[in-house]
């Protein structure tokens, strides 16, 4: 029998804890709170079937401007809200070697609280075209409902590096891979080979390497993937 209650507090806390503030052992403690959850999506225990999520699509338009350039590109439905980059400004980073654009949809409140529901960084200059494509697509992307399971094995990020096809790291597969590389959830150097022959091995450390705000894109994941789950089943935790 699953305690869910127990399990929602857990994330709870977790989550609230890296809204307020980020720092490496904070973040590795939601990914653990979070990784009993990729094990629940096949659950038809504590009503999982009922849950609605929201599942973004990629669109052509935005598939062609990602096609020429090394890129990461995630989109939070709704937006997710921190306040852990308060006073760092919003400066995005990556490991390009030459030019990069930004084609990120973000606001900052007076509260200094920052609030993005778009983050693209592209080795690329975008054209006045592109940028007005991008524009348009960031605010009208196509929304889909889910169930719980749909969700955990829709894409998180999109990426491309290195001259690679286009590919993506789906919900369950980053929490896993950021919870596994770092030790979080058991010791990598374990001699568990399918860790090393794991496709997305060595992923989730590179991904941490783009930021804004001085925050990785992997963080922004994981914090609205935390609250779509406390939203869904916050109710249960009493």
């Amino acid at each position: 029998m699953i305690d869910i209650s127990l399990q929602l507090k857990r994330l709870e806390k977790h989550y609230r804890s890296c809204v307020m503030s980020y720092d490496i052992i904070s973040f590795l403690d939601l990914a653990h709170s979070l990784r009993v959850w990729t094990e629940y999506k096949n659950s038809s225990e504590a009503g999982f079937e009922n849950k609605v999520f929201k599942k973004s699509v990629l669109t052509k338009n935005y598939k062609k401007i990602l096609r020429n350039g090394e890129y990461v590109y995630g989109y939070f439905p709704d937006g997710v809200t921190t306040s852990a980059g308060l006073n760092k400004g919003l400066l995005f980073k990556g490991p390009f070697k030459g030019i990069f654009s930004i084609g990120s949809l973000f606001k900052t409140e007076i509260n200094g609280n920052l609030t993005i529901s778009d983050f693209m960084m592209i080795s690329k200059v975008l054209s006045e075209k592109d940028i007005k494509t991008l524009d348009k697509e960031s605010k009208n992307v196509p929304i889909l409902k889910v169930k719980f399971r749909e969700y955990m094995e829709s894409p998180a990020i999109y990426y491309k590096f290195d001259n690679t096809p286009s590919k993506s790291i789906t919900v369950d597969e980053l929490i896993k891979r950021v919870a596994n590389e770092y030790d979080a959830s058991h010791i990598s150097s374990d001699n568990n080979q399918s860790e090393y022959r794991n496709q997305f091995s060595g992923l989730v450390k590179t991904l941490m390497e783009y930021t804004c705000a001085e925050l990785p894109l992997p963080y922004f994941s994981l914090l609205h993937i935390s609250k779509n789950i406390i939203d869904n089943f916050g109710k249960l935790a009493g």
